[in-house]
C-alpha cells in the first residue's frame, strides 16, 4: 500500500500536532514545585481562614486549591495565584 504526497503531508501535519500538544502539557520539575508550593499555599491560608474566621483568607485557600484543575498555562496559574495570595494582606472584611 503506498500512501500519496497528499496524504503523507496530513499525516505529518497531525503528527506535529499531537506532539506540540503533548509538549505543551508535559510535567516538567518546575511546574511540579509550583504545584507543591500552591498545594501547601492553599492548605494554609484555608486552616488559617478557618480558624481565625477570616472569610478572605478562607476563600482564598479554597481559590488557590481549585485553580489548578481549570487547565490553565503555568504563567497565567502563577499570576492568579499570587493575586489570591496578596488579597487577604488588601482586603479586611
Amino acid at each position: 500500500m503506498t500512501l500519496t504526497q497528499k496524504e503523507i503531508k496530513k499525516l505529518k501535519s497531525k503528527t506535529v500536532k499531537y506532539q506540540i500538544r503533548i509538549e505543551r502539557n508535559q510535567m516538567t520539575t518546575t511546574s511540579i514545585l509550583i504545584y507543591i508550593f500552591l498545594a501547601s499555599a492553599s492548605l494554609s491560608y484555608f486552616m488559617y481562614g478557618k480558624a481565625q474566621r477570616k472569610a478572605v483568607a478562607l476563600f482564598s485557600g479554597i481559590g488557590l486549591g481549585i485553580a489548578p484543575y481549570f487547565g490553565l498555562e503555568m504563567w497565567q496559574l502563577v499570576v492568579i495565584s499570587l493575586i489570591m495570595m496578596a488579597l487577604p494582606f488588601f482586603v479586611k472584611i
